[in-house]
């Protein structure tokens, strides 16, 4: 696997005194206590300019949070587009919230890829050195992966 390519880290929001412990856990393991994973500057550090795949809980708050902030750095970011969950509230549902946010980072510029058009790509996934920049490559040719159209 390639060392420059994609890595994984479990971000957990943690307000708590327990927070604090795992935010000096080994990498691989992060806490956060604000929305945008990056808050953590360890975990920023880490992540450096490397592209980011997002995927978790909450739609609306920490991937939210975290896929505004990567966008905005000018950096890389696909969003798994059904493997992020949100709750109902405000008259709205579940599924209708995760639709408005999976639209707005599509129009702000992130990759949006299906967990099955993802997991088609695994093999290849684990030693691309711009893992964002295969998925658009092979997923575009099947349609499940949905880009922001041309200007």
């Amino acid at each position: 696997m390639s060392t420059e390519g994609a890595a994984v880290c479990i971000v957990r929001h943690d307000d708590d005194a327990a927070g604090a412990a795992l935010a000096q856990a080994p990498l691989g393991q992060r806490a956060k206590s604000v929305g945008n994973a990056r808050s953590n500057a360890a975990l920023g550090a880490w992540v450096g300019a490397r592209p980011v795949l997002l995927l978790g809980a909450q739609s609306d708050m920490c991937v939210d949070a975290t896929a505004t902030a990567v966008l905005a750095l000018g950096l890389k970011v696909a969003v798994v587009s059904d493997a992020h969950a949100t709750v109902a509230y405000f008259g709205s549902t579940a599924n209708q919230i995760i639709a408005l946010h999976n639209a707005k980072w599509c129009d702000a510029g992130a990759v949006m890829v299906s967990a099955d058009a993802l997991d088609n790509l695994a093999s290849l996934l684990s030693e691309s050195s711009d893992p964002i920049a295969l998925i658009e490559k092979n997923c575009r040719k099947s349609n499940n992966i949905v880009v922001p159209a041309p200007h």
